[in-house]
């Protein structure tokens, strides 16, 4: 796992903790892109299923690798690396 992914997990966690209480909230995109700062909405129950998998990322539409798609949303991608 990169360091700006494993950071990005890290700010996203945080985020989950402050929103517990929400049904949905904007995650930051963890394609590990260098200027990406994208936002990503999704429920919370997308985002606890995603953290299942410790090689599993939330990322936004068209910042995925083809080859790496786990699940294809119109808001969200979620990837396997």
């Amino acid at each position: 796992m990169s360091a700006k992914r494993t950071l990005l997990r890290e700010v996203n966690e945080r985020i989950r903790e402050l929103s517990r209480a929400t049904d949905s909230y904007a995650v930051v995109c963890e394609c590990g892109g260098p200027t990406c700062v994208n936002r990503v909405a999704l429920r919370s129950e997308v985002y606890e299923e995603v953290r299942t998998g410790q090689q599993r990322f939330v990322v936004a539409p068209g910042h995925e690798q083809p080859h790496d798609v786990v699940v294809t949303n119109d808001g969200y991608r979620i990837v396997t690396v």
